[in-house]
This record gives structure tokens, sequence and C-alpha cells, in this order.
């Protein structure tokens, strides 16, 4: 699997929960792999039509070290987008966050899930999940994501971390990952890296 080059800009812009709505019934693929295909433009994405996620997931993570490294890319010290792109990665995420079985399955075959890891601290205000995510738009299975960072007291200690993620119809490959006003781009590259552009 290749690694990713990952280029930070500034944009002008802006017990486990479940969140779920209706996903038709599917079988799920049996591989990770998904075929090459010409990465889409960063302007395509950015006029792409948003696609609803199907599921959605709301969790604190007790052993984040647990996941596994090819899921995760991270952005930041405290922002980390996982990827899971077929059913054993799946399995193997549900166990470690212990999550129950979706139902009906989900179609890798169609789609895949995305989230973000945040490990920002304790909230002062326990009643607000302090990650959203907001929007999706994928052209030729590339996807953009935007999520919104609720602004509000964080007291830094170690803890648990925030995971947001959602099954996301026709998305195979993260291209661009926005939280609040910061814009990560995601191209492949023979290492992972972080480069910031302001």
């Amino acid at each position: 699997m290749g690694g990713l080059n990952i280029v930070a800009l500034h944009s002008a812009g802006n017990a486990p929960r479940l969140v779920g709505t209706a996903l038709w019934a599917c079988v799920a693929a049996a591989g990770c792999a998904s075929p090459a295909r010409e990465p889409a433009a960063f302007w395509e994405l950015a006029s792409a039509v948003e696609v609803p996620p199907a599921v959605r997931w709301e969790c604190r993570v007790l052993k984040p070290e647990l996941i596994p490294p090819e899921l995760k890319t991270r952005l930041s010290e405290e922002f980390t987008a996982v990827h899971i792109r077929c059913p054993s990665e799946w399995r193997r995420l549900q166990r470690i966050l212990e999550l129950g079985a979706s139902d009906p399955p989900l179609d890798f075959s169609r789609g895949s899930i995305v989230g973000l890891l945040a490990d920002v601290g304790e909230p002062s205000d326990h009643e607000r999940w302090p990650v959203e995510l907001e929007e999706v738009r994928v052209v030729q299975g590339a996807g953009w994501l935007r999520f919104r960072f609720a602004s509000g007291l964080f007291y830094q200690v170690r803890t648990a971390p925030f995971f947001t993620a959602a099954y996301v119809p026709g998305l195979r490959q993260l291209r661009v990952v926005q939280i609040n006003h910061r814009v990560y781009r995601l191209t492949p590259g023979p290492e992972p890296s972080l480069r910031a552009a302001f």
C-alpha cells in the first residue's frame, strides 16, 4: 500500500454512540484492494456533488495505539484520519472500538468508512460531541471530507480521543480532509509526510 504526502493549507471558509440512517442490503466484498484510477483534480473535488454518509459512528477510543497504523494518516498533533476499505479491516476496528455489527452488512465494493480521531483533551462541556462530519464530496472515487471541530474549553489532560466516522457510498480514496479552516491535501507518494503552506 502506497504512502501519502500531506499538504496542510489554510482556507478562508470555514459507552459508544451510533447514529444511523437506512442502508440498502448488500454483501460485503472479500478484499481490500481497489482498482487504480487517474486521481481526481483538486478543483473537481471542490465542485463535486455532496454525498450523504449512509451510517455514522461516534465513540471514545480507550486504546488508540491498537488501531492498525496502515489505517491511519496523521494530519497534525491532534488529528488523525482513519480509512477502512474492506470487511477484514472493519471487523478488526469493530473489535478494538467494541462497536456492534452493522445491520445490514456494509458493502465495501461500493464505498468505504472514513473517520477522524481527535486527541484534544477533555471538553468542559460533556453534553456536546466536539467533532462532526459536516460534508463529504466524492468524484471518481476520491473524496473531500469537511469536519467541524467545536470551539470551547478543553482541559489538556491525557484522555480517550474522540472518534467520528461514517460509511460513504462511492468513496475509495481520501484526497482532502478539512477541519474548520485547516485543509489537508493528501496525494500519493513513497512515504507519509506533512508539509504546511500558509
